[in-house]
């Protein structure tokens, strides 16, 4: 029996990096799995670092969204003015 060839999706997710933000003793037994892949952002941060990289990265997401629905609305006003 032949094996199929990965579809594009999947060999897409496998050339993207995996991140893991799990502590050391959860991350090791995965790093076999993801190899080279893994990417380990907070890696040698302590617990108070850590929280405030999360925060950063949750407020920067967000401005990140307010950004694109501004964006959004700015284009629908302006589909709409072409239309009238």
């Amino acid at each position: 029996m032949r094996s199929s060839p990965a579809s594009p999706r999947a060999r897409r997710a496998a050339s993207r990096p995996d991140h893991l933000f799990a502590g050391r003793l959860y991350r090791e037994p995965l790093l076999a799995f993801v190899g080279k892949r893994a990417v380990i952002p907070m890696e040698g941060m302590g617990i108070t670092q850590q929280k405030a990289w999360l925060a950063q990265q949750i407020a920067e997401q967000r401005k990140r969204a307010a950004r694109a629905a501004q964006l959004d609305l700015f284009a629908d006003v302006k589909n709409v003015e072409t239309t009238i």
